[in-house]
């Protein structure tokens, strides 16, 4: 870095700025994805099986009644 340090002349700080945002975010969004499949697989198998639910994914219950209106099988 020489007499720059850290200075703007080098541009570390940008570096290391853009640098740990991408992987903090991109971390966080990856394993918040894979968290919220997780539950609502989960979920979804428990509705299969008549087991209570929690209330955020009560629609699961219905499942059958809404895949009849629009002609699918699940």
């Amino acid at each position: 870095m020489g007499g720059h340090a850290y200075s703007a002349y080098n541009a570390l700080g940008t570096i290391i700025t853009n640098y740990w945002v991408l992987t903090t975010g991109g971390g966080d969004n990856v394993v918040l994805a894979q968290q919220s499949s997780r539950y609502l697989l989960s979920a979804f198998q428990r509705a299969q099986s008549n087991k209570s639910l929690g209330k955020s994914v009560q629609y699961f219950a219905n499942l059958k009644a809404i895949s009849a209106l629009n002609g699918k099988r699940y």
